[in-house]
This record gives C-alpha cells, sequence and structure tokens, in this order.
C-alpha cells in the first residue's frame, strides 16, 4: 500500500497534530463555554486536517472492516472494558485534573457538544493516535508488539491533565484499539467504541444533571 505523500509528511502530521493534542489542555483552560467550544473543535478539525493532508482515507483505515460481526464484537468489549475501569479506577485513585473545563449549562450546548463534539473528539484521535500512527510505523517495519504499545502511550499522554485514573483508562483503551485495528484492518470499530464510551461516560451524566 504507497503512500501519496513523501513519508517526512507523515511524521510532521503526527508529530504536529499530537503537539496539537498534548498541548490543547492548556490552552482549553478558560472561563468562557463559547472560546473552550471554539478552541476545542477546532483544534480537533486541524488534527482531522493534517491526517488527511498526510494520508488517503483508505491509508488511515477508514474502510469496511473484513468481518462486521468481528469489528462489532471489538467495540462491544472496548465499550464495557472502558467503562467497568473507569468505575473501578476513579474509587482507587485520583480523579482530579490540573484545569477546570467550563461547565456546559442549557441543553442547547449540550446538544451540540454530543452531536458536535463527542463524534469530533473520537474522530480525531482515532484519526491520529491509530490510524496516522500506524501507518507510521509500518512504513518503519515495526512491529506489532511496539506498535500497539507506544501508540497506547501517545493516547494516554493526549489525557495528561486529567488525573491519573484518566492516564490508565486511556492506555488500557489504546492498547485494545490498536490490537482491534490490527485485526480488522479497519478504524471503524475503535471510533465507534471511542464514540460510545465517552457517550456513557461525559455526555449521558451531563443530561441526567440537567
Amino acid at each position: 500500500m504507497g503512500s501519496w505523500r513523501h513519508p517526512r509528511v507523515i511524521s510532521i502530521a503526527l508529530v504536529v497534530g499530537a503537539m496539537v493534542f498534548l498541548l490543547n489542555d492548556i490552552f482549553l483552560s478558560t472561563g468562557s463555554v463559547v472560546t473552550w467550544l471554539f478552541l476545542d473543535y477546532g483544534s480537533r478539525a486541524l488534527v482531522v486536517s493534517f491526517c488527511f493532508i498526510a494520508m488517503l482515507p483508505r491509508q488511515l483505515r477508514l474502510v469496511k472492516p473484513h468481518s462486521v460481526i468481528a469489528a462489532c464484537g471489538w467495540a462491544v468489549g472496548m465499550v464495557l472494558t472502558t467503562v467497568i475501569a473507569d468505575r473501578l479506577l476513579r474509587q482507587v485513585l485520583p480523579t482530579g485534573g490540573l484545569f477546570a473545563y467550563p461547565v456546559l449549562e442549557g441543553q442547547a450546548l449540550l446538544a451540540i457538544d454530543t452531536v458536535l463534539g463527542i463524534p469530533l473528539v473520537a474522530v480525531s484521535e482515532e484519526l491520529l493516535s491509530r490510524g496516522l500512527f500506524l501507518a507510521w510505523a509500518e512504513r518503519r517495519g515495526w512491529r506489532s508488539g511496539p506498535t500497539i504499545m507506544l501508540s497506547a502511550a501517545l493516547f494516554a499522554a493526549f489525557h495528561w491533565s486529567l488525573g491519573p485514573a484518566s492516564i490508565i483508562i486511556a492506555a488500557v483503551f489504546g492498547i485494545i484499539a490498536m490490537v482491534s485495528v490490527l485485526l480488522t484492518r479497519s478504524l471503524w470499530p475503535a471510533i465507534g467504541a471511542h464514540w460510545l464510551t465517552d457517550l456513557i461516560l461525559f455526555s449521558l451524566p451531563d443530561w441526567l444533571a440537567q
């Protein structure tokens, strides 16, 4: 599967996209909900554009999985594992983050974040930490073991400001997600699981609190 871009473009897109995710929590520490949404959505859309500039969608594994049944099984397994790990780890580890984000008050803002924000989080993070990272690693002849572990470490690092529990949970999800991509040859199970997990852990509690 040849690349339509120079390998250096792929490396630059991966590094710049990772820096955006690693630094965006600092810029998102604002008291304005509108500013927070604008910066968060804008930074994630920027990362998505980096990925598509560097690679074709099929090279990012945005293709139909070889087995839809297996893909659904992986997605359900990722959601259940992550939700259970979240419940268990948050009972024994600190849950506070370094920054406080504005509370989304009102059903209009919650609806926008649920319909637009949650899917954008899933797509942007999976494209970079799984799709683009895997393509980058394969072009360097990496074995699946280091690829799985380092992509999970990168994904966990994106959550550095959210506390120890979130970092470990992200690492667990990252390991399973990359394995699913390698076995199903598709990014869609990981994107779907990421979306549903965030919907359950973040969006649903906000709706119930209204």
